[in-house]
C-alpha cells in the first residue's frame, strides 16, 4: 500500500475518533444543563454541536459547511460572553464566572466545528494532531465529568 494512502486512513481512524468522542462529550454537557437556571438556552447549543459531531463522524461533507457557520456563531457569542464579563485580576478567575463557563462551552463548541470543517481541506500532520487533542479533551473531561462529583459528596 502506498504510504500516503496509509496516512488517509489514519487521518480518517483519528477525525472519527475524535468527531466520535466530541458528540459524546457534547450530549454528556447538554445533560449538564438540565439542572442550570437557563437549560432552554444551553441544552439546544450542546445538542446541536453533538449532532453535527456525529454526522460528521458519519463522513457528511455538507454538514462541515453548516459546522462552520455554526462554529462561527458560537465564537461570536463567545467573544460577545467575553467582553461582558467582569473585569477580573486573572485569567484563572474568568471561570469562576458562571458567563466564563459559558464563554468555555462556546468556544470549545467552535474548536470542534472548526476542526471538522480543517479535515475536509486537509489532511496534515498538524490535523492529526488537533483530532487527538480534541479526542484527549473529550475523554478526560467524561471521565472526570461522571467519576468526579461522586468523590467530592463524600
Amino acid at each position: 500500500m502506498e504510504k500516503g494512502k496509509d496516512f488517509t486512513q489514519f487521518t480518517s481512524a483519528v477525525a472519527w475518533l475524535s468527531h466520535a468522542f466530541m458528540s459524546l462529550f457534547f450530549c454528556f454537557a447538554g445533560l449538564l444543563q438540565i439542572n442550570d437556571p437557563d437549560p432552554h438556552v444551553w441544552l439546544p447549543v450542546y445538542i446541536i454541536a453533538a449532532l453535527l459531531s456525529a454526522l460528521t463522524c458519519m463522513q457528511r461533507n455538507e454538514v462541515r459547511y453548516i459546522s462552520f457557520i455554526y462554529g462561527t456563531f458560537c465564537l461570536v457569542w463567545g467573544i460577545s460572553i467575553f467582553l461582558d464579563l467582569p473585569s477580573t485580576s486573572s485569567y484563572g478567575e474568568i471561570f469562576s464566572f458562571e458567563e466564563g463557563r459559558e464563554l468555555g462551552g462556546l468556544l470549545i463548541i467552535a474548536f470542534e466545528m472548526f476542526l471538522s470543517c480543517a479535515s475536509l481541506f486537509s489532511t496534515n500532520k498538524l490535523i492529526n494532531f488537533l483530532f487527538l487533542l480534541s479526542a484527549a479533551f473529550a475523554l478526560v473531561a467524561i471521565v472526570l465529568g461522571i467519576f468526579l462529583p461522586a468523590h467530592l459528596s463524600l
